[in-house]
């Protein structure tokens, strides 16, 4: 049965009234859209908490929440990933380094967490984002950024409440991906300054917090591990340990991509079967992080589509057949 109401809903009598909900630091303003003779319709929650139509959607996976648990729940315990999430370090303990839920660490942190649990720190994801942090994300970040890189102020400084000892700020330089055949592969202007910016705004020194900027450059195999086992040893590991650490890291990145590549095979089964697939084509920070991607995976959804992240999806087989500039 069709869920379209007709050309002529324009001219149909209704009524409409907005309100605030309190329910979360979101503070979602909320538009009631009412027809006569019909349950009413709500638009502009980010968690669906009056769209009552997603309840009808369940056959649906929700794969956009999927992909925020494989990556950020680390020890695969069903945690809320709503909060500042903890990791514990393996073995002796170090410190407590923070790492922003924010820009690249939305494909990152897998390894990064391995990275440091390994070497002995508690890892300290900060939490979601929400309008309340981006209001505090806008009244600190410089005006010229974009909103995604301008949030990660606010990630910071929400970490910085939780009492880290270290923050994890590095320039990410480069990225690396199988289907990537050019000479180089920088990121964003913006993403490889970004530490240099937050370190600007926040006097991390007096703060009583280390901030570890450091560039880092993962499309060169053979420097970004130099790269990491040099930032092992100077947390206090051994070169045995930093081996170790890269190891665990490198495991935890393959174990992330197999969990998203099964999402996508179970996408694509769904597709196969005659679901409307729909895949976000977008920045995994922009479109993966339900405070900045509008609720459109959730709309989707609600409409009767199924919204696919764009990394889920088997894109390494479809390689450049030019020879690598690298070869």
């Amino acid at each position: 049965m069709t869920k379209f109401k007709g050309f002529d809903l324009s001219e149909r009598p209704y009524k409409t009234r907005n309100f605030t909900c309190r329910g979360c630091p979101n503070v979602c303003r909320i538009t009631e859209v009412r027809f006569l003779g019909e349950p009413p319709f709500y638009y502009g929650s980010r968690c669906g908490r009056f769209d009552e139509r997603l309840k009808d959607e369940g056959k649906l996976p929700d794969l956009f929440r999927r992909r925020s648990e494989i990556i950020f729940d680390r020890d695969g315990k069903g945690v809320s990933l709503a909060g500042p999430l903890r990791f514990a370090p393996h073995g002796r303990p170090r410190g407590r380094t923070g790492i922003p839920r924010a820009l690249l660490m939305w494909e990152l942190f897998p390894f990064f967490c391995a990275f440091f649990r390994t070497l002995g720190y508690e890892v300290v994801l900060s939490p979601e984002t929400s309008q309340e942090l981006v209001r505090t994300s806008l009244a600190g970040a410089p005006p010229t950024e974009c909103l995604p890189a301008k949030v990660a102020c606010g990630h910071v400084e929400a970490l910085l409440d939780e009492g880290v000892d270290i923050l994890f700020i590095p320039a990410l330089i480069d990225a690396a991906h199988p289907n990537t055949r050019t000479k180089t592969n920088y990121n964003c202007p913006l993403v490889q300054a970004q530490p240099y910016m937050l370190a600007s705004g926040f006097d991390f020194p007096s703060l009583g917090v280390e901030a570890i900027i450091v560039p880092l450059h993962f499309y060169q195999e053979e420097l970004i591990r130099k790269e990491l086992l040099s930032l092992a040893r100077r947390l206090g590991g051994s070169q045995r340990q930093a081996e170790r650490a890269l190891e665990a890291a490198r495991e935890a990145e393959r174990t992330a991509r197999e969990g998203l590549l099964t999402l996508g095979k179970e996408a694509l089964e769904l597709v196969s079967g005659g679901e409307t697939g729909i895949v976000i084509l977008s920045r995994l920070y922009n479109g993966c992080d339900w405070g900045l991607n509008l609720g459109v995976p959730e709309k989707l959804r609600a409409l009767g589509a199924l919204p696919i992240p764009i990394d889920c999806l088997p894109w390494d087989c479809l390689l450049y057949t030019s020879p690598s500039p690298r070869d």
